[in-house]
């Protein structure tokens, strides 16, 4: 997963026992724990939280804030149901990728100013998942699609 360094990461994961049943009311301090393995290949649990909490159903939430660039690895274990470890990777970085994956789609995917609106609508690369709307408006402040001036994002 494809995270940002200083920003909340949240996962889940499901525990089930042993004929793959979802287990609940596990989230009980002492019942689990967490290792956290930084980039630089420190178990950090001590000095990062780790927050475990039940979603429900079996379902729960597990929440850290990574403090540096480069991959995480973080592994939950359970006293009964999951004594091996349930894992995941993270890779973090500077940027939010989805950003970044945004402005790939503004850059191409089309764009069409519809003249009954005044409204400009961006679309993914695939030309036809709308992405973004924006309202046009002339000089004066008057909504205009034939002298723009001005776009505001809805």
């Amino acid at each position: 997963m494809n995270v940002k360094i200083d920003v909340l990461v949240t996962t889940a994961f499901a525990l089930v026992d042993d004929d793959g049943n979802p287990v609940s009311g596990e989230a009980i301090p002492g019942n689990f724990t967490s290792e956290l393995w930084n980039p630089a290949g420190s178990e950090v649990s001590g000095s990062i939280t780790v927050t475990i909490s039940e979603l429900g159903g079996g379902a729960y939430r597990v929440t850290f804030t990574p403090d540096a660039v480069g991959h995480w690895l973080l592994r939950i274990f359970h006293s009964v149901y999951a004594t091996g470890g349930q894992s995941e990777d993270f890779k973090c970085s500077l940027v939010d990728w989805d950003d970044i994956e945004l402005i790939k789609h503004y850059q191409e995917g089309g764009w069409r100013v519809d003249a009954v609106t005044n409204e400009m609508i961006f679309f993914k690369a695939d030309n036809s998942t709308e992405i973004a709307r924006f309202d046009l408006f002339n000089k004066d402040g008057n909504p205009n699609s034939a002298s723009v001036y001005q776009r505001d994002k809805q």
